[in-house]
């Protein structure tokens, strides 16, 4: 899992699409699999009646949603195949 908030490949991608790139460096790609960050700062606030409740991203739903892909960077989750495919810079 690549986890290096840093050097984001979901944000090269988004800038840099993947169409765009030679042979080598799509089998690179996708060699190396989804990026499957932790993203802590996740979150989404529900209001039920008199409370509030705070969701907090759980690492396992990459492994229960295969198509599911995060950057921790971005502070977001994003479809891993749309991220690839998509030719639009809005995924």
């Amino acid at each position: 899992m690549n986890t290096d908030s840093n050097n984001c490949l979901i944000e090269h991608l988004l800038e840099n699409e993947f169409h765009l790139k030679n042979f080598d460096e799509k089998l690179t790609i996708v060699k190396n699999g989804r990026p499957c960050p932790e993203i802590s700062k996740l979150t989404s606030n529900h209001k039920e009646k008199n409370k509030v409740y705070i969701r907090h991203f759980n690492i396992s739903n990459y492994f229960n949603t295969p198509w599911l892909t995060g950057s921790a960077k971005l502070n977001k989750l994003f479809c891993w195949p749309c991220v690839l495919f998509t030719r639009e810079k809005n995924v």
